[in-house]
């Protein structure tokens, strides 16, 4: 489930909230290892950072929840393929559970993973959860962001979701500058039919390894520089309080002073939802001015979006 229990004995992170004094700033989270736990779920092998604790282990379902003591990654299997029926299906089911998002946009996007190279489907939403005490029977409705990945196994038989939660209050930490990271880190054990038909005379020793993690899918990711992140957390800042296109965004933060490495390394790594990005910029253009549909969508694609990210920024607002 997504409204997992909180940490027990613990001051709870609805009380936390609740008292609002948090006074520090959030700082980015940083993990000496992203690899320091590994849990197995179907075909997939998750690594994960010391903080996260795992609250429920099933066939089906692993939930964690960080040593702050807030839900913050469930993980579910589904033994079916993974296409845009199914992921529309997913995504649709989502919106209506009790404990999600009321009226939020869950439409998604493709987006290729820098280290594995694999396409995922991806959603980035944000609105009110439901974040459940463990000894209490009310519920907190907190402001938060989710970001979504469906990720499928080589056979294309089976899917992993992966839902990665960050509220926006009361806490010490800034997670999302470790998500991306968390799901590339992501191995897929089961091998392609052909290849194992290809493999049929290997001997014992190499049939076992393969189901293995090789040394370089193990390998550390590289630590950002400091002016990759100081990037990052300016891209977040700009996305808070206005739209922007993947181009717009690396120009606007070269325009600030970074270098074209700094501001594509915040561009990839934002977490931002190019589609929904595209839908907010046409909503900005039409509350300020009359568009017709083509006069928008060019407008759109001037300031950087891709064809098919403007007309679903039009369509969305109603043309």
């Amino acid at each position: 489930m997504l409204a997992l229990s909180m940490c027990t004995g613990c001051t709870s992170y609805k009380e936390r909230v609740k008292a609002n004094n948090q006074t520090e700033e959030i700082t980015d989270r940083e993990s000496d290892d992203l690899k320091a736990k590994s849990f197995e779920i179907g075909d997939f092998t998750i690594y994960l950072p010391e903080y996260f604790q795992n609250v429920v282990s099933t066939k089906e379902e692993l939930s964690f929840r960080t040593d702050e003591g807030y839900p913050i990654l469930t993980i579910t299997l589904t033994d079916m393929e993974l296409n845009s029926e199914a992921a529309d299906a997913f995504m649709d089911a989502l919106k209506d559970r009790d404990d999600f998002m009321e009226d939020t946009d869950t439409s998604y996007g493709i987006r290729t993973l820098k280290r594995a190279g694999r396409t995922v489907y991806y959603s980035e939403v944000t609105g009110n959860l439901t974040l459940n005490d463990d000894d209490s029977d009310n519920d907190t409705s907190t402001p938060s962001k989710c970001f979504i990945y469906l990720l499928s196994n080589n056979n294309k038989t089976s899917f992993i979701s992966m839902i990665l939660i960050q509220p926006n209050e009361g806490l010490k930490y800034d997670y999302e500058n470790e998500f991306d990271n968390i799901v590339d880190n992501v191995v897929v054990n089961d091998k392609k039919e052909e290849e194992e038909q290809s493999n049929t005379n290997s001997t014992t020793s190499s049939s076992s390894s393969t189901t293995t993690p090789s040394t370089s899918s193990n390998a550390s990711t590289p630590s950002p520089t400091t002016g990759e992140k100081n990037a990052l957390r300016t891209a977040r800042e700009y996305l808070s309080f206005s739209a922007f296109s993947y181009t717009g965004l690396i120009k606007q933060l070269e325009y600030e002073g970074y270098s074209t490495e700094e501001a594509t390394y915040a561009a990839d790594n934002c977490n931002a939802n190019w589609n929904l990005q595209a839908a907010k910029s046409a909503k900005e253009y039409l509350d300020i001015s009359s568009f017709s549909r083509q006069g928008l969508i060019d407008q759109l694609i001037y300031e950087g979006y891709t064809q098919e990210q403007a007309e679903y920024g039009v369509t969305q607002n109603g043309y």
